[in-house]
């Protein structure tokens, strides 16, 4: 009788711990880099060898419609909508909810710097995502259909660039040649309010991954370059976190070896930065 007792919760046991295992989402294994404040402009702090690993980004999925929890709208709402990523970007269909249609926010709300930071429900819209948001129920995730249209229609991929730069705008920060980045003139003024708000933090986040997904990929690349650059030389120390965490390891591993490449080729702070 003990023996069945005893066979019966080793079996218990191995039950629980595979359900759980189960449950854990597969991670792809990345190149580790560590970017910290204050580094050497001649040798940036990068630990190429580290103890331990960062976070890294789950695996990407091939579902695109999922529902997002038993409190969302019902399925047949992503239905309705299965091209609405494709509608906003034509101009066809204004953003949700409180939104405006796309050319209204590249042209309107470029310059109002206050309705870009506390407006919640555009970015998800401008940078679309194969998965549904968690701060905005009703943006739509990114179908596989709609990732090749807007990656290859060129009248699409030009306002995928402007909303990008009308982001950086507001972050401080310019384009200066197809993979260069530099300071726009309030900059200090915008990195102030960047750090101020921890969610700017989360929406770099979502530009990256974005752009990596909509074949802007050079771009992402030389963007977390820079946002490394402006962690090392502490203009940006409140992002340290968010660059080794989030920023790096959206990156794929050829990218981070890319990235390193480059941060590595970074000899003096005037060959880094772009000043206005």
């Amino acid at each position: 009788m003990l023996f069945w007792l005893m066979i019966t919760l080793l079996i218990f046991v191995f039950m629980f711990f595979f359900c759980n295992l189960l449950k854990k989402p597969y991670y792809i294994m990345t190149p580790i880099m560590h970017v910290t404040t204050g580094s050497s402009r001649s040798r940036p702090d990068i630990c190429k060898r580290p103890k331990c690993f960062m976070r890294t980004v789950p695996k990407e999925e091939n579902v695109f419609f999922r529902e997002i929890s038993s409190s969302s709208p019902p399925s047949y709402l992503f239905e309705e909508n299965r091209n609405a990523n494709i509608k906003f970007y034509f101009n066809k269909e204004p953003s949700l909810p409180n939104g405006a249609y796309i050319e209204v926010i590249l042209e309107s709300w470029a310059e109002d710097f206050e309705i870009l930071q506390h407006h919640s429900g555009y970015i998800q819209w401008l940078f679309p995502l194969p998965r549904s948001s968690k701060t905005n129920i009703y943006a739509q995730p990114l179908t596989e259909k709609e990732r090749g249209i807007i990656s290859t229609e060129p009248i699409l991929r030009r306002r995928v660039l402007r909303a990008f730069k009308m982001m950086l705008t507001f972050y401080g920060i310019q384009m200066v040649g197809p993979h260069a980045f530099g300071h726009h003139p309030n900059f200090r003024e915008r990195f102030d309010n960047l750090q101020r708000y921890p969610n700017n933090f989360k929406r770099i986040t979502r530009m990256i991954e974005s752009l990596r997904y909509l074949d802007f990929k050079i771009q992402a690349v030389f963007f977390v370059k820079f946002l490394a650059d402006m962690v090392r030389f502490q203009l940006l120390p409140k992002a340290e976190e968010s660059i080794n965490d989030y920023w790096i390891p959206r990156l794929s591993r050829r990218e981070q070896y890319q990235l390193q490449n480059l941060l590595d080729n970074s000899d003096s702070m005037k060959q880094t930065f772009v000043f206005s």
